[in-house]
């Protein structure tokens, strides 16, 4: 079965991106994330539609 939700650490080893550039694309709206407790999540559906589009790098940096 396929995972449901990745974590930070997991979906940067899934799209080859930086930490802090996958936070900047949070941070600006490019990619959802689900909240459980103090965990960030997010989904693999979520990762998938953020995959198959083209993004500028976000210029600002938002913590969650």
């Amino acid at each position: 079965m396929e995972k449901l939700l990745y974590s930070v650490n997991e979906a940067v080893a899934a799209t080859g991106i930086g930490r802090t550039t996958l936070y900047s694309h949070i941070g600006a709206g490019n990619l959802p994330v689900v909240k459980i407790g103090d965990r960030t999540c997010i989904s693999a559906e979520a990762l998938k539609e953020f995959a198959s589009k083209s993004w500028p790098t976000p210029t600002t940096y938002k913590k969650l």
